[in-house]
């Protein structure tokens, strides 16, 4: 998810954060990383709530969340920014219709407290998306879409 532009002659204005699913011969299954200053990137593993890796010729369903927290309780401006990535490992029914079984795979909480960036990315103002793939010659992707979420009011 990337909030500014992702340039070399502007590094500054990189401002991205990412949230990856791995295959299984990567080294990592789930992981976070920020990059405020491109191209210095800083990770951070997470620990996934069920196993899965994505697999060379097999669909799956991904959906990836943040929003700011506003942690204000003692006005001293704090806020946090919560990222999550979802998972549907086999998004298709028999019919072709989309399942919509997404679990939560993956959670960080950015507080603040990296070894590298001390900053959160705060996304005021709204957030372009794009999607990033290392690795392949050739991704197929369906059923985009890039939208806020609104809660309930019930």
């Amino acid at each position: 998810m990337r909030g500014g532009g992702h340039h070399g002659d502007r590094p500054e204005q990189a401002a991205c954060i990412q949230l990856d699913v791995s295959a299984q011969d990567s080294g990592h299954s789930a992981r976070w990383a920020k990059e405020l200053v491109h191209p210095s990137y800083e990770y951070q593993e997470l620990e996934p709530l069920f196993e899965f890796f994505f697999e060379e010729g097999k669909w799956f369903g991904m959906k990836a969340t943040s929003w700011n927290n506003n942690n204000d309780n003692n006005n001293t401006h704090d806020t946090t920014t919560t990222n999550r990535c979802y998972i549907d490992p086999n998004p298709f029914n028999t019919n072709g219709t989309l399942k919509n079984d997404y679990r939560l795979y993956s959670e960080q909480i950015d507080v603040g407290n990296g070894k590298k960036y001390r900053e959160i990315v705060n996304w005021a103002g709204g957030v372009p998306t794009t999607v990033r793939v290392d690795g392949f010659e050739s991704v197929d992707f369906y059923a985009c879409n890039a939208r806020e979420i609104i809660p309930s009011r019930d």
